[in-house]
């Protein structure tokens, strides 16, 4: 409901849920660390489980865990069209939870999905939705990590302006995600941070604030615990080095370049680090140390391939190899390169037809998906026996409705009723026939909801049922209750019951009000259940009305 924030809403779909399906969570959480690890496949069965655990249940708060889990593991696998499908699907369960965290962290993740296969709009529009999800509702951490994103896009795109515009947004996130604190964690994120901002000043020769950017940075360094030894060795040294070019010392140049030579051995974040990669590979065709741009070309190549990395990223580390060829006059590298670029231009065309019908098959598994989600929804939702909806339904439709009603300023009305003598009956005729009872009083109730959409009928529970009315008179109200009496008599007993009818016979207890603010649910069940009772002294088989 409206009055509700979304804290409050997805609090109480968290408190909703059992508790193997919280289990469940938490080993997702916990074990999270395992989608980076080598076998990154053992952590799809903990998905898999909390997804049919959201079926079963029928929990907008846990399709929202099981979907966004789900996308961390298809992306780590380069598994671009699942993860998009899982993150789109996850985005509709975070948006009914209100699941916001999840939510612009998913719109953050698809964002970085959609540059690394190529697709630059689709990119910023995630990331901007990221953002504005994260400025409405003060999540700082993805304001950051969005802005940072962001602008990294603008920045390879040669759009620098723009890219100092969120770079700087980033920045002011950033202090208001970490505040004073110095970690290992927010190390990390300020060194990606600098070391982009500040090669994008360089671009547009601002060397004065690029250097403000590396005294920021190594500060930084320096008051962080162990932040020496832990720091991002290749992308800090990278920029020091094209920084320290920039400023004209060939000296500290050749240092920083050599430390990230080194530190490159082990980098293997080719992925989200790709830009950070390519400008160190362009820092060596302008110094000419072809040896070394031959070298870390063909390892990347070789290392998108091992590990199906998108063409996208794949042909930029193909173009410096080809561009080196170029300046080194090598024909014999120039024509196999290119020719294996032509190839996997090729392959990528075809694997383009395989993810058209990938995800062609990907859309009928999410119909067939929600279908089957639909069938658990109704089983969940409406009585066995009767057909009709059960409680919990009812609980959930009444204070829609009553939202509505207070909104609108209109009539809201909740009556209940009860079979009379329906314990003796049972016992009278046996269980066999009180069902049947039952089933015919839910028939009657069902076709008067089937003939006006403004009420609703409900099993409330043993031979109690409820109907809710929205926008109708008390005089609409007591007609509607005449014809159910009338109708009643069609249900025919074996013999004259206890209440001296050959016949079933309700009672009926109701209270219909213009509803307004500070009213609630239980103060019209109170009434109603109060009318009823009143009904029930009088000799039953009628209905009282109160206003």
């Amino acid at each position: 409901m409206s009055s509700y924030t979304p804290s409050e809403v997805l609090e109480n779909h968290k408190r909703s849920i059992s508790e193997n399906a919280k289990k469940l969570i938490k080993s997702c959480e916990e074990k999270i660390d395992i989608i980076v690890s080598d076998k990154p496949e053992e952590y799809m069965p903990l998905c898999e489980q909390l997804l049919v655990c959201a079926i079963e249940e029928q929990s907008d708060y846990l399709f929202a865990c099981a979907y966004y889990y789900m996308m961390l593991y298809y992306v780590r696998l380069n598994d671009w069209v699942n993860g998009i499908s899982c993150g789109l699907e996850g985005l509709k369960y975070q948006r009914l939870s209100q699941d916001i965290e999840k939510a612009a962290c998913s719109f953050s993740v698809l964002g970085n999905v959609y540059y690394s296969i190529g697709d630059t709009s689709k990119a910023i529009d995630n990331l901007l939705c990221s953002i504005d999800l994260a400025s409405k509702y003060n999540i700082h951490k993805f304001h950051f990590i969005a802005a940072n994103n962001i602008s990294k896009l603008f920045f390879i795109n040669t759009n620098y302006e723009r890219a100092l515009h969120y770079f700087a947004e980033a920045e002011k996130y950033f202090h208001k995600t970490y505040g004073d604190e110095h970690s290992l964690a927010s190390l990390n994120s300020f060194a990606n941070l600098m070391c982009n901002m500040g090669n994008c000043l360089i671009s547009i020769s601002k060397l004065e604030e690029a250097n403000a950017c590396a005294d920021n940075l190594i500060k930084y360094i320096e008051s962080t615990p162990n932040g020496s030894e832990s720091y991002p060795v290749f992308i800090v040294n990278t920029f020091l080095a094209n920084l320290a070019l920039a400023n004209g010392d060939n000296n500290k140049m050749n240092l920083h370049l050599q430390t990230a030579l080194n530190a490159l051995e082990t980098f293997d974040d080719y992925i989200n680090h790709n830009i950070d990669i390519l400008m160190f590979i362009d820092l060596n065709i302008l110094l000419k140390n072809y040896d070394d741009v031959t070298k870390i070309s063909e390892h990347f190549i070789n290392t998108c391939k091992e590990s199906n990395a998108p063409f996208n990223i794949t042909s930029r580390f193909m173009e410096k190899r080809i561009d080196c060829a170029i300046l080194l006059h090598d024909d014999k590298a120039y024509a196999h390169f290119s020719k294996e670029f032509y190839e996997d231009y090729k392959q990528e065309r075809n694997r383009n037809s395989e993810q058209t019908l990938k995800a062609e098959n990907s859309h009928y598994e999410q119909i067939r998906l929600r279908k089957r989600q639909q069938i658990l929804l109704e089983k969940s939702q409406h009585d066995t026996l009767t057909g009709l909806p059960n409680r919990a339904y009812l609980n959930t439709y009444a204070e829609e409705t009553l939202a509505k009603a207070i909104q609108n300023n209109t009539y809201f009305g909740i009556e209940i009723l009860d079979i009379d003598y329906f314990k003796h009956i049972n016992d009278s005729y046996g269980h066999m026939e009180g069902d049947r009872y039952l089933k015919n009083v839910a028939a009657l109730l069902q076709s008067l909801t089937n003939s006006d959409d403004e009420i609703f009928a409900a099993r409330y529970g043993g031979d109690e049922f409820v109907i809710v009315y929205y926008n109708k008179t008390s005089e609409d109200i007591r007609y509607l209750m005449s014809q159910l009496k009338l109708h009643t008599t069609s249900i025919k007993l074996p013999k004259e019951s206890a209440v001296g009818c050959k016949h079933l016979t309700l009672s009926h207890g109701c209270f219909n009000k213009i509803a307004g603010e500070g009213n609630r649910l239980w103060d019209y069940l109170s009434i109603a259940d109060v009318a009823l009772y009143e009904i029930k002294e009088k000799g039953r088989n009628s209905f009282l009305l109160k206003e």
